[in-house]
């Protein structure tokens, strides 16, 4: 499996070296109201405490802890994948680190 991939700032890029989208484990330190963004696949946040976990593979968000649901403080279109090549990650609020377990495929 991949390494973790840890962004601490808005606007960084990760590259999926895969030629396939990946079904990223994104854990999102931070609290309150808040926007998460890879792309153009945009995530909201209200009310968190000290951090989500989106699972894209589970189709569900969790606390940092993995023990609980809190789908009712996300909103988004879909779960957000990393295309092939270049991934823009961008934020607002009050977010601390981002951490990315990107599962990368080949199909």
């Amino acid at each position: 499996a991949a390494p973790d991939i840890v962004k601490t700032a808005s606007g960084a890029s990760l590259t999926n070296p895969g030629n396939a989208p990946s079904e990223p484990r994104i854990k999102i330190e931070g609290s309150g109201d808040f926007w998460v963004a890879i792309g153009t696949q945009l995530m909201t946040f209200e009310g968190v405490i000290d951090g989500v976990t989106v699972d894209t593979e589970l189709m569900d968000v969790f606390n940092l802890a993995g023990t609980a649901l809190l789908n009712n403080l996300a909103t988004m279109d879909d779960f957000p994948t990393l295309a092939s090549g270049a991934n823009i990650l961008t934020w607002s609020g009050d977010v601390t680190k981002i951490t990315i377990t990107p599962r990368w495929r080949n199909i």
